[in-house]
C-alpha cells in the first residue's frame, strides 16, 4: 500500500515553516566594532541568526570593507560539510558522526578583482575562519573569545599578512627552524624501503582536467591537550568546529585538484593534560613528534625504529593514513613521501604543527585561534608529501624544479633541483616560497599542474574509489544510543545504474530494538523541528521539507525496518519510488531530479516516542 500526501500529513503534523535555499543574504554575519589595536585589523561581533540563514543558500556575494578601507564583494559558493565523514572521538571515545549545525563553508573570488583572487570562509557562532587573498594582498581571518564572554559567540578578527607574520616572527623567533629543517620528508623518508616505480598518468581526469573518478583516502587524525587548551581556551565545541571546517577544506582541494574526497573515521580530541603524547610538553621537533607518533601507532609487524614494542592504531583508527595535528610550536611538518602503497603500512604517517598560526598573543583581543591559512598549507603541504609529492624546487619523479624558492633534490630525484634560491609571489602547496619577504602572501593554497599530476597518479594507483552518493543536508538529534542516527547513501546515482542504497545506522538496538521507515521528498528542503507522529511530538527533525513550502512525501511503507542490529540498508529503485499523488503512489525518477531521504525511526521510552536521521539529497543523472 502505497500513502497519499493528505495521510503523510496526517501522519506528521508539519507545524513550522521552512527557510527556503532561496532566502537572501548580501553580507557577511558580522557587526564591525572596532578597528583593532594595530593597523590593518577590523574585529566583528556575529550575528547567531545570520550565521543560521547561510545554512539555507547555495550561493551568495556579501560586501566587506576590508581593514584598509577597500569595498569589495566576495562570490562566494558553498563547499558541501560531510559530517559522515569524521568518526569523532573525545580521550578515544567514540562520539558519532560529527555535529555542527551552523557550520557553513565557503569557497570563491573577488568580484572584479585586478588579478587572480581566493577567498575561503567558514563561518559558525563557534569560530568563523578563512582568508581573502587578492592579487596584491593577503588577508587573514580568524576567531576568538571574546573579553568577558566565550566561544559559544565568538568574535572575529580579520587582519594583514604582514601582521600575521610579524607577531608570529616576534613570539616565536627563537622557536623557528632553519629553513631546510622546516619540512623534514627527505630525511625521514630515507628510511624507507625503495620505492616502486612512481605510477603512469592517473586517467582520473578529461581533456578539460575535470575529474572523471573521485577516490577516496581515510585518514586518522590525532590532536593533542596544547590545541585544546592553548588555541580554544578549553572549549570543545570551538576546537571541533575549526577542525571540521579546516579538514573538509583541504578535503574539497584534494578533491578538486587530486581526484579524492579525504575522509576522516578516526579524529580524536584531548580535554584531558594527560594525553599520552611527551614531545608537545617538552616542545620537541615535529620529527621527535613522527618518531613518537610511529612508536606508538605502528603496527607491531613494522621495524622501522629500534623501540620496541611497538603499539597500534587505537579502535576505531582504519585509516590509509595517520595524521598528527598539534597546538605546540614543533616548528612546521614532516611526513613520509609516497606511501599510498600498501606495503607501506609502517610509513603511513605524517605530523603538522603550530596550528595556531603564530597569533595567539595578538595584541588587545584575548588570545584565540590564529590563521586557517597557515594551518590549511601545512597540512595540505604533508598530505602531499605522503601522496608523492615533491617540493616545487627539487626534482622528483623524473620532473625539472618548478620555482626556487629554496634549494637542493629530494626523493631520490637524479638531478640536483635548484642551485640557487630566488623570490616568487606565485609559489603553491608544495613550495617553501612563504620563507621569503612576504610570508604566505608569496603563495597560493593551490597544488602546482605538475604536482597534481603526480598526486592523481599516486591516488588512482592505490586508493579505492569513492562510493558516497549524496549531501548531506543536516544531522539527526541525539537518541538512546547517545547519537544521532546516520544516513549514507552508496552505489551511485545513475538511473540507468539504478543501484543507490542507503544505509541508516546509530539506531537503537536496547529491548525490542527498532522500527524503522525511509521517507523521501520532491523538497524544497525545509526544518521542522519535533513534528507530531502518531499525535505524540518527536525527539527530531524533519530536514527534507514541508507542505507548507511546496514538498510531497513518499513512505517506504511496504519496506519497514524491524530489528535489534542497530542499522539496516536498504535499496532505492529508481523506477518506482514510493510517492503520491495519484495511484500508483510511485514515481520514476527522471534525470536531472533532486530527491531527498530521511529515516523515520522509533526510540525506547514514553510510548509513540520517534526520531529522524539526518538527511541527504541526491540529483540523479542518466
Amino acid at each position: 500500500m502505497r500513502v497519499t500526501a493528505c495521510q503523510f500529513a496526517a501522519f506528521f503534523f508539519l507545524c513550522a515553516a521552512a527557510e527556503a535555499r532561496q532566502a537572501s543574504v548580501d553580507h557577511l554575519p558580522w557587526k564591525a566594532h572596532s578597528r583593532g589595536d594595530l593597523p590593518d585589523t577590523t574585529l566583528y561581533s556575529q550575528d547567531a541568526d545570520a550565521i543560521l540563514a547561510l545554512q539555507h543558500l547555495d550561493a551568495f556575494a556579501p560586501q566587506l570593507q576590508l581593514p584598509d578601507g577597500q569595498l569589495v564583494t566576495l562570490r562566494l559558493e558553498r563547499i558541501p560539510f560531510r559530517p559522515e565523514h569524521f568518526g569523532v572521538h573525545v580521550n578515544g571515545e567514540y562520539r558519532g558522526a560529527a555535529e555542527a549545525l551552523d557550520l557553513s563553508i565557503w569557497e570563491g573570488s573577488v568580484e572584479s578583482a585586478s588579478g587572480p583572487s581566493d577567498v575561503q570562509l567558514s563561518f559558525s557562532r563557534h569560530g568563523s575562519y578563512g582568508w581573502i587573498k587578492t592579487a596584491d594582498a593577503l588577508w587573514h581571518v580568524s576567531s576568538y573569545a571574546p573579553e568577558g564572554g566565550s566561544w559559544d559567540l565568538a568574535d572575529v578578527r580579520v587582519y594583514s599578512e604582514v601582521n600575521e607574520e610579524r607577531l608570529r616572527s616576534a613570539k616565536r623567533q627563537s622557536r623557528r627552524q632553519a629553513p631546510e629543517d622546516w619540512c623534514l620528508a627527505d630525511a625521514v623518508s630515507e628510511r624507507m624501503p625503495p620505492s616502486p616505480a612512481p605510477p603512469a598518468s592517473s586517467g582520473a581526469t578529461d581533456s578539460t582536467g575535470a575529474c572523471t573518478t573521485l577516490y577516496e583516502c581515510a585518514i586518522d587524525i590525532e590532536t593533542d591537550w596544547q590545541l585544546y587548551d592553548g588555541v580554544f581556551s578549553q572549549d570543545l565545541t570551538a576546537t571541533q568546529i575549526y577542525m571540521f571546517c579546516l579538514l573538509a577544506a583541504i578535503s574539497n582541494r584534494f578533491e578538486d585538484e587530486i581526484c579524492t574526497v579525504l575522509t576522516f573515521p578516526y579524529i580524536n580530541f584531548w580535554t584531558v593534560s594527560a594525553d599520552g603524547w611527551s614531545t608537545p610538553d617538552t616542545l620537541g621537533s615535529t620529527g621527535d613528534m613522527l618518531d613518537e607518533f610511529q612508536n606508538e601507532w605502528g603496527d607491531t609487524a613494522c621495524t622501522f625504529l629500534p623501540v620496541t614494542p611497538l603499539g597500534n592504531r587505537p579502535a576505531g583508527a582504519t585509516g590509509r593514513l595517520a595524521h598528527f595535528i598539534s597546538g605546540a610550536d614543533l616548528g612546521g611538518g614532516v611526513a613520509y613521501v609516497g606511501v599510498l602503497y600498501p606495503p607501506y603500512l609502517c610509513y603511513q604517517f605524517g605530523v603538522s604543527a603550530d596550528i595556531t598560526g603564530g597569533v595567539t598573543g595578538f595584541p588587545g583581543p584575548p588570545t584565540g585561534a590564529g590563521s586557517m591559512n597557515w594551518d590549511f598549507v601545512v597540512i595540505a603541504h604533508e598530505l602531499g608529501h605522503n601522496f608523492n609529492a615533491c617540493h616545487t624546487h627539487q626534482t622528483c619523479n623524473g620532473g625539472t624544479p618548478i620555482d626556487c624558492c629554496y634549494t637542493g633534490a629530494c626523493c631520490g630525484g637524479s638531478g640536483s633541483g635548484c642551485s640557487s634560491a630566488s623570490s616568487t609571489s606565485t609559489g603553491t602547496v608544495m613550495s617553501y616560497c612563504h620563507l621569503w619577504p612576504g610570508g604566505l602572501s608569496n603563495i597560493t593554497t593551490f597544488f602546482h599542474p605538475e604536482i597534481q599530476d603526480d598526486m592523481q597518479a599516486e591516488a588512482s594507483a592505490y586508493l579505492p574509489t569513492y562510493t558516497n552518493v549524496g549531501t548531506t543536508i543536516c544531522l539527526g538529534v541525539e537518541n538512546s544510543t547517545g547519537a544521532g542516527a546516520l544516513l549514507v547513501g552508496t552505489g551511485s546515482s545513475s538511473i540507468g545504474t539504478n543501484d543507490l542504497m542507503l544505509t541508516c545506522s546509530n539506531l537503537p538496538t536496547s529491548g525490542s530494538g527498532t522500527t524503522a521507515m525511509i521517507l523521501n521528498s520532491t523538497g524544497p528542503a525545509g526544518v521542522v523541528a519535533n513534528p507530531a507522529a502518531g499525535g505524540v511530538a518527536s525527539d527530531g527533525m524533519l530536514c527534507i521539507g514541508t507542505a507548507s513550502n511546496g514538498a510531497t512525501f513518499g513512505r517506504h511503507i511496504n519496506d519497514i525496518y524491524m530489528g535489534t542490529a542497530g542499522s539496516f540498508t536498504r535499496a532505492i529503485d529508481a523506477t518506482d519510488l514510493p510517492h503520491p499523488p495519484a495511484p500508483p503512489y510511485s514515481v520514476a525518477i527522471a534525470s536531472g531530479e533532486t530527491w531527498y531521504f530521511q529515516v523515520w525511526y522509533r526510540d525506547s521510552g514514553p510510548a509513540g516516542r520517534s526520531n529522524f536521521s539526518s538527511a541527504i539529497s541526491v540529483t540523479f543523472g542518466p
